[in-house]
């Protein structure tokens, strides 16, 4: 029996807190980061706020990651975790592509919420036993109704691991 557990964080998680990771860092854990949220995350690496300061850091340990193997194939962590840098197969709606070329933050935020709602549907689809993990109660419910767990992200208390 498998008894690995997928962990997909959302942008919002680590912009809410740059050690979001260690939350997810133990054996038999795969901590998943979509591709889609390093590119959120460098759309708010020139602000002067806590969350640029946030998105900062969060690209420098991955960088610093890097060092241990490739993020496309995964690289073993100290604690035990996998962490793992991923993208989607899955093609979008058409009137989701259609969406790229306006730009505008609400229409944005929508596309990259659908890419890495894909990326957990992957995983999902794999036989994997996924949690996505996100602050944006909205895409927590569609991730429901696509019959993936999603949660809130709260540093205040470690994950249930046994979820």
């Amino acid at each position: 029996m498998n008894s690995a557990h997928y962990y997909v964080l959302d942008s919002n998680v680590l912009l809410h807190d740059m050690h979001a990771i260690q939350n997810f860092n133990r054996p038999q854990q795969h901590i998943i980061i979509p591709i889609y949220v390093i590119e959120e995350l460098d759309s708010f690496k020139e602000e002067l706020s806590e969350r640029g300061q946030c998105a900062r850091y969060v690209t420098r340990w991955l960088d610093q990651q890097r060092s241990l193997g490739s993020l496309a194939t995964g690289i073993l962590l100290a604690q035990g975790a996998y962490l793992r840098v991923i993208h989607t197969q899955n093609q979008l709606p058409y009137h989701m592509t259609s969406l790229q070329s306006v730009h505008t933050a609400h229409i944005s935020h929508l596309y990259y919420d659908e890419l890495i709602l894909r990326c957990a549907l992957d995983l999902l689809e794999k036989g994997q036993h996924v949690t996505l993990v996100s602050k944006d109660i909205n895409l927590r419910v569609r991730a429901d109704v696509h019959g993936i767990c999603a949660i809130d992200y709260r540093p205040d208390y470690q994950i249930d691991y046994q979820a």
